[in-house]
């Protein structure tokens, strides 16, 4: 029977010690500690094997590694970047104007994760800044009482005049749905609606659509649907319509015919978050004089992956006209009145500095201009990005991955607004989305608005 030594082990003897003291023998325990000190290389040389690794438990590793890190930082168990460390130069304040006499007038909505109610919620302020009115985001499916694992991770926010909200997911999220003022699902889908929807201007709505198990497959649709009923009204498919039916396409986007095939051919690179579809939206006819190479209705839409932006024509699904960087894995192109069409930069592999940026390129001169430079209005957000052109050329920027929302006039490079969704002493929380509208957008008063109870 072993026997453990009296008293403390010395620091320098330290487990060896121990051993020793034991009384077992040294070519023992010389062969335990390298046996241990060999499993922990490969345990080491696993995890950074299997963390460089898509799908499991490649994500799952990486996942758990930031989870930890966020831990460390704020003390707090949070899912992977719901929590991140607020910039320098933001200010210690949630709702801040910095110029309110450039503020274009008009409600803010902020689709922001609570850490409170551990959930995501939109937030409304009225134009005087005061908030008005709450949608909680709660799983149409689990109901308010749902385990916060089915919290539901949005991406896209559209608000209609009666008050009620639509919103879809991240790719991960299983999510297409509307809520009432009250938070209560008036129709929801369970399907992966991803990325940024955008309203045309008989007020369909239009969304990417991955059908299939994997979230990131090539099976990547444009699809329009009723915001009243959640019906869809038009599909366009990224696979037949786009790619196998135009040798154009197929060249512009340097696929070849065979590529979506099921059989495999030892040289390809078949990653199957190939696109990485993360916009789409129509050309209104109220701007269609401002780009004359266009029609109405013509969809630009966004290929992160390829850092590429393209307007395809609505009829034939024929790319008309593409772009690929300067931007890096961008998010958000919009036309915009002067015959331009902005993009929001992530600039995801910045070189010399973590900065995100907004640039506009005009589409028939290819010219391109990066429109904030100060120090003023660094910006950084190497995934998720939005923004929208406002009254007076404001621009209004969400950055999801620092928690905040600014609003910035080109014209100056100066700040006039900012909002930051403060949770810990040092920290912003996620949001996911934010968005700008007039004072007479709601058919009634949110102010007014009212639920049972």
């Amino acid at each position: 029977m072993l026997s453990l030594p009296t008293g403390r082990v010395s620091a320098p003897d330290g487990i060896f010690g121990l051993l020793i003291g034991m009384k077992l023998d040294k070519s023992l325990v010389i062969f335990v500690f390298s046996a241990v000190f060999l499993l922990l290389l490969l345990a080491v040389g696993a995890g950074f094997y299997l963390g460089t690794k898509k799908g499991f438990p490649g994500t799952q590793i990486k996942q758990a590694i930031r989870v930890g890190r966020g831990f460390v930082e704020t003390g707090v168990i949070a899912p992977e970047g719901l929590l991140s460390r607020r910039p320098e130069m933001a200010p210690e304040e949630d709702y801040l104007e910095h110029d309110a006499a450039r503020m274009p007038r008009g409600y803010r909505a902020m689709m922001r994760f609570d850490l409170t109610a551990d959930l995501y919620v939109v937030d409304l302020f009225d134009p005087a800044g005061d908030l008005v009115w709450t949608w909680r985001l709660d799983d149409p499916a689990a109901g308010a009482e749902a385990a916060r694992e089915d919290r539901i991770q949005p991406h896209g926010l559209v608000i209609l005049e009666s008050g009620d909200v639509v919103i879809n997911g991240v790719a991960e999220s299983k999510i297409l749905a509307r809520y009432d003022r009250c938070s209560i699902p008036v129709w929801s889908l369970n399907s992966y609606y991803h990325h940024l929807m955008s309203r045309d201007e008989v007020k369909g709505i239009w969304s990417w659509l991955t059908e299939g198990r994997d979230a990131y497959s090539q099976n990547q649709f444009m699809v329009r649907f009723d915001p009243e009923t959640g019906q869809e009204l038009e599909r366009i498919s990224a696979i037949k319509d786009l790619v196998q039916a135009h040798p154009e396409n197929q060249a512009i986007l340097n696929l070849p015919s065979y590529y979506f095939e099921g059989e495999r051919r030892p040289w390809e690179r078949r990653d199957t978050d190939l696109l990485h579809t993360n916009d789409v939206e129509a050309l209104p006819a109220a701007l269609a004089d401002k780009f004359p190479d266009f029609q109405p209705g013509d969809l630009l839409v966004s290929f992160r992956n390829y850092s590429m932006i393209a307007v395809i024509d609505r009829i034939t699904h024929k790319i008309k006209w593409r772009m690929q960087g300067p931007w890096i894995h961008q998010h958000d192109p919009d036309f915009t009145e002067d015959g331009r069409i902005s993009v929001f930069n992530n600039n995801f592999t910045a070189p010399y500095e973590r900065r995100s940026n907004i640039i506009t390129v005009d589409p028939q001169t290819m010219q391109t201009q990066t429109l904030f430079e100060s120090p003023e209005t660094v910006f950084f957000s190497d995934r998720m990005g939005e923004h929208q052109s406002l009254p007076g050329g404001i621009l209004h920027i969400t950055v999801p991955h620092e928690g905040r929302v600014i609003e910035i006039d080109p014209k100056t490079d100066e700040l006039v607004f900012e909002y930051n969704n403060r949770v810990l002493k040092g920290h912003n929380a996620h949001i996911a989305n934010s968005v700008w509208l007039p004072e007479e957008y709601f058919n009634d008063d949110p102010k007014s608005f009212a639920c049972p109870g």
